[in-house]
């Protein structure tokens, strides 16, 4: 596997801080595999075995283990209540990763679903607020339902 031969060319540079050998793995990962690392680098607490453990079950699993563990991971995004900006950038980069790897797997979901599974795991004052602007767009334009 790929990260065993990478470390072993690590190894030859003597030690090396856990956080360069995560930016160097993360830099040298190339193709649809780096799709995957730039969603965990960029939306997770990162770690240098995180990201090994993470690239180890997106690609060392049989497909139906992995299909399972995304729709597993897919059904229990949600975003916390009051969330910062830093939080929803992390949910939005979560969201990105496991819709991906959904339609990497045959997964596919449609537009619809997808729009309604993101609404649903808003905190509800977001839900609501939504839910909200839509009714007043509704009564301007006059839009029998």
């Amino acid at each position: 596997f790929f990260i065993k031969a990478w470390e072993r060319v690590i190894g030859l540079a003597g030690t090396i801080s856990e956080g360069t050998k995560l930016e160097l793995l993360h830099q040298s990962i190339k193709g649809s595999g780096r799709k995957i690392a730039d969603a965990y680098v960029n939306g997770v607490k990162t770690s240098y075995p995180g990201l090994k453990e993470y690239l180890r079950t997106t690609y060392e699993l049989s497909t139906q283990c992995r299909r399972v563990k995304v729709l597993k991971r897919y059904n229990a995004l949600k975003l916390n209540s009051q969330p910062s900006l830093t939080d929803f950038k992390k949910f939005q980069a979560q969201w990105i990763l496991a819709c991906q790897q959904l339609a990497e797997l045959g997964i596919g979901l449609e537009d619809n679903k997808k729009t309604l599974d993101f609404l649903e795991k808003l905190p509800i004052e977001i839900t609501r607020y939504v839910n909200l602007q839509y009714k007043e767009v509704i009564e301007k334009v006059d839009i029998d339902r």
